[in-house]
């Protein structure tokens, strides 16, 4: 499905293509924030994935109980595979998390899930919105850097004991540059595009999987200056990899 956004006062005509995630502008391809920042380096991954692989065959391993070629292969081929099973367990929790944070933010008064992993993540959510006299005014917002050319959606903006914060709501286990530089190129976009709204920085708001697990971290206007650059440096990285590619197919 493909859905028209008309953004700087009906001048500018976004279109998100849902099945291709794809943005385009002007009939040009416009490429999306995690897309460019897909750049970067996460090294994090490599060892979380080597764990997973190391805990599966420790799991398939009796002491004293001896295993056939045919046994071994199996234990190797789903060793190879475990990361990625633990990651499609953990992208549908958090796919279901968001839904449920987007409902609310919308005020559809989506049910308190009944999964306990998805209710304590949630409930946590809900604490602190109540603990922090938190007003949300949008979800899921398009934004569109004309001066940079790239897009994004934007997961809320919302008042946090009175000041003006754009968020992005987190599933993972830990908070890292990256995700600040996401949410600071959604919200200089959204300066482009609405030069009146004052800011007062970014919320990364994390909600984890464990029991008690949740952080919301800010960074005012004076802070994201780093991690826009970042971003733009992913940006050029990105689009250069992109002609380098073009090159190799003609």
């Amino acid at each position: 499905m493909k859905i028209l956004n008309k953004l700087y006062d009906g001048s500018v005509e976004l279109v998100f293509d849902t099945y291709k995630h794809q943005y385009t502008y002007n009939n040009e391809i416009i490429p999306g924030v995690t897309q460019v920042l897909s750049v970067l380096s996460k090294p994090a991954l490599i060892f979380w994935a080597s764990n997973m692989a190391a805990d599966y065959f420790k799991s398939q391993i009796t002491p004293g109980v001896s295993l056939d070629e045919v046994e071994i292969d199996k234990i190797w081929q789903m060793a190879k595979k475990a990361h990625t099973q633990k990651k499609t367990d953990s992208a549908n929790l958090g796919s279901m998390v968001h839904k449920f944070v987007e409902q609310y933010i919308k005020g559809e008064n989506p049910p308190v899930p009944v999964n306990p992993e998805m209710k304590g993540a949630c409930q946590r959510f809900l604490d602190w919105v109540s603990q922090h006299n938190v007003t949300f005014l949008s979800s899921e917002q398009q934004v569109f850097s004309l001066k940079h050319k790239y897009a994004g959606t934007a997961d809320f903006v919302c008042k946090i004991d009175g000041k003006l914060w754009l968020g992005d709501l987190k599933t993972s286990s830990a908070i890292y540059d990256e995700y600040y530089a996401q949410a600071v190129s959604y919200l200089y976009a959204r300066q482009e595009e609405f030069k009146d709204e004052n800011y007062n920085g970014i919320v990364i708001v994390r909600v984890g999987k464990e029991d008690g697990d949740f952080e919301a971290s800010t960074r005012t206007l004076k802070q994201l200056t780093p991690y826009y650059d970042l971003f733009l440096n992913c940006l050029a990285t990105y689009k250069s990899l992109e002609v380098i590619k073009g090159a190799k197919n003609v």
